[in-house]
């Protein structure tokens, strides 16, 4: 018999890691609670801080391209 893996949509997995850190939810507890493997909840934290790099990377560089249009029009 193989067990078959249990798939968290975004918004859970957004949930789970807000409980660790708004909350300060220890992961083993977390882990526990949802069936979850600690490794997978690190790999799901580390996509987060990656991911929140780019959106921040993207909104830099519109604020960017905003002034310089702005600049341009002067």
């Amino acid at each position: 018999m193989s067990a078959t893996r249990k798939q968290y949509p975004p918004e859970k997995k957004m949930e789970i890691l807000r409980e660790h850190l708004k909350n300060k939810v220890p992961v083993s507890e977390l882990c526990e609670k949802y069936g979850i493997h600690p490794n997978i909840f690190y790999k799901w934290e580390k996509q987060l801080f990656e991911g929140g790099v780019g959106i921040f990377s993207q909104n830099h560089t519109s604020n960017r391209t905003a002034k310089e249009s702005t600049m341009i029009k002067s």
